[in-house]
């Protein structure tokens, strides 16, 4: 009859012992991975945590694309233009394209009595100006506010075309003084609305966008009409003004 020492010992030898290679097997495997892991780092850095060569390569060229980008913008913003039209017949008004009515044209001065021309396919053009001081209402931009109405009627049975409307009393071109905008709306809608800029033979057009194309129209004393266009690319640069920017124009 077997004792309880021998139960005892027979139990023990009955329970697996675990192999000492198995610890070898798994520490093997962890060098594996740890360097299969230097590895990737070594050649391909940030292969883990997202950020690649590549990734990083994509953001610095879209980082340095923004900046130009904006540097470019403020370009823009600080430089001026000047357009100069000249061959101007005597007596004939040079004006600047600001738009389709409605249109608000802003940064206008407050002192100055402007005026604009409408003119539409049909109808014979009209012409309107500003106050002499623009009151009575303040826009979002809390700077002054006035709206020009022009009303058009139908062309008459010319042969040769309608007149150019005389400019009104007291009108001038430019002007001084404090930003303002003015709203300009017309009958019929749409119609194209024109600034008086100068006067002929040669009129100079100054503080332009440098990165827009410019209309102009030669009009006027009778019943001449003749469009100019100066495209963005036109103007140059002036010599030793970095900032500022100059194209010419033939009313020939």
């Amino acid at each position: 009859m077997p004792t309880q020492q021998s139960i005892a010992h027979k139990a023990e030898w009955a329970t697996p012992r675990k192999r000492r290679t198995d610890y070898w097997i798994v520490i093997a495997v962890l060098v594996l991975l740890a360097g299969a892991s230097v590895t990737v780092w070594l050649f391909k850095p940030g292969f883990l945590s997202g950020r690649t060569a590549e990734k990083v390569s994509e953001e610095r060229a879209a980082n340095a694309a923004a900046k130009q980008k904006a540097a470019l913008a403020q370009q823009a913003l600080n430089c001026h233009a000047a357009l100069d039209v000249t061959d101007v017949p005597v007596g004939a008004e040079v004006l600047l394209r600001v738009g389709q009515a409605p249109v608000d044209v802003p940064h206008l001065p407050v002192g100055a009595r402007l005026e604009f021309v409408a003119t539409a396919e049909g109808f014979a053009p009209n012409v309107s100006s500003s106050p002499a001081e623009l009151r009575g209402t303040t826009g979002p931009d809390g700077k002054p506010r006035f709206e020009v109405a022009l009303q058009l009627d139908h062309s008459g049975p010319k042969a040769k075309g309608d007149p150019w409307p005389p400019g009104e009393a007291g009108s001038e071109v430019g002007g001084k003084g404090a930003p303002g905008t003015v709203h300009l709306v017309s009958t019929p809608r749409a119609a194209e609305i024109w600034m008086l800029a100068g006067l002929g033979p040669e009129a100079l057009i100054e503080q332009l966008p440098c990165d827009q194309s410019v209309e102009v129209l030669v009009a006027g004393p009778t019943t001449f009409r003749k469009r100019l266009h100066a495209a963005a690319t036109d103007f140059v640069v002036r010599p030793g003004e970095l900032s500022a920017r100059m194209a010419k124009l033939s009313a020939r």
